[in-house]
């Protein structure tokens, strides 16, 4: 599995030309978000996205046509490639990850930490009862990475199984809270002949973000840089 990595930090001139490269619907739409910062992410992860997937389908990158399966997962549209690649996207505040697999399902999702959000209050409403207990234990000063590294795995597996196998609640799975990168062990209650078929990985991100990758099946992560 590759997992591409982008940075959103550019100037301003080099945004407005790799605008260019979107299609007009995408790029229209980027422009109706109000915060620059917004709009320079949803601008460059959309460029790197089809610059990569054209790479890999030897195609042009505005050609790329795309569906949203059930669920809301995007997905290459059948109906322009019959390809078995698989993508996710997940961007953050200046930070950009694609993941790409070959006939699995596959899932990304990095954050930005934030020390200013009302965590506890969220992992009491998103977090299985043991996340929960778990985030409580950890020592004030690496609380926030804690809650980010469970967020993530979670949010990358939501999106690997596009929305949820079962339209479950994120309270219905559980992962671990220790930072770090890594493998993450993967618990459905009731359902454990599912969690064994996916895997789990924590990501180094850099400093200040934290991501994480689900796939369908075993995988190694092979990690590439994009730079248009």
């Amino acid at each position: 599995m590759h997992v591409w990595e982008v940075d959103l930090e550019r100037p301003r001139e080099e945004v407005l030309r790799l605008e260019r490269l979107l299609p007009l619907a995408e790029a229209r739409r980027a422009a109706r978000q109000p915060f620059e910062a917004r709009r320079r992410d949803l601008i460059l992860s959309g460029v790197a996205l089809r610059s990569i997937l054209a790479a890999y389908l030897d195609s042009d990158p505005l050609a790329a046509r795309f569906v949203v399966a059930p669920g809301g997962k995007p997905r290459l549209d059948p109906a322009w490639t019959a390809s078995p690649l698989s993508f996710n996207l997940s961007h953050s505040r200046g930070r950009a990850l694609v993941a790409v697999t070959l006939g699995r399902e596959v899932g990304v999702d990095v954050e930005r930490l934030r020390r200013d959000l009302p965590i506890e209050r969220l992992a009491a409403r998103f977090f299985a009862p043991r996340e929960i207990s778990a985030l409580r234990s950890t020592p004030d000063t690496i609380r926030p990475a804690a809650f980010f590294a469970c967020w993530t795995r979670k949010e990358a597996f939501v999106k690997a199984t596009g929305a949820g196998i079962f339209r479950q609640p994120l309270q219905s799975f559980a992962v671990s809270v220790e930072p770090g990168a890594g493998p993450v062990p993967l618990e459905i209650p009731g359902h454990h002949e599912v969690a064994v078929r996916w895997r789990l990985e924590s990501l180094d991100a850099g400093p200040g973000y934290a991501a994480a990758v689900a796939v369908e099946g075993p995988f190694r992560v092979r990690r590439l840089r994009w730079d248009e």
